[in-house]
């Protein structure tokens, strides 16, 4: 079972209503995922990650839309924007206190140097052109007009 639907199915086995629910999930959910959702009345999907095989859009196009600002009853998919899991350690961590010979290590302002200039770039140009082919995907399918 995905992570989406055990969710889902935990939600209604404990009486909690999911109509006009955010579901959260690390990946853009599969189509089947994509179809529970809906079913379930959520409306709004925030994923982490994409999901470049997942066919939710070219399926559930009358109920399911990539627009965050859209209000016409269809559920909307939506990136979470902030700081994922994978880049929330290397970020976020406390740099080693002492070196090898168990001295404490002097903090420095002019040694310094910002840990997301390390992370940002090859996530945001994966993210980029993973974006770049779903809207020529959906141009491809009629969804979206060029």
């Amino acid at each position: 079972m995905h992570a989406e639907m055990d969710a889902l199915t935990d939600a209604a086995r404990r009486g909690i209503s999911t109509q006009e629910a955010t579901l959260y999930t690390t990946t853009f959910p599969c189509h089947n995922c994509a179809r529970h959702a809906v079913a379930a009345g959520i409306a709004r999907v925030v994923y982490v990650e994409p999901y470049p095989k997942s066919r939710a859009v070219e399926l559930h196009q009358d109920a399911i839309v990539l627009e965050p600002t859209s209000s016409d009853g269809r559920v909307r998919f939506e990136p979470f924007v902030g700081v994922g899991a994978r880049l929330y350690q290397p970020l976020f961590r406390m740099m080693p206190r002492k070196d090898g010979g168990g001295r404490a290590v002097t903090w420095r302002a002019a040694a310094a140097v910002p840990r997301l200039g390390m992370a940002t770039p090859q996530y945001v140009n994966d993210e980029e052109l993973t974006m770049f082919k779903l809207l020529e995907r959906l141009e491809q399918l009629g969804i979206l007009s060029p």
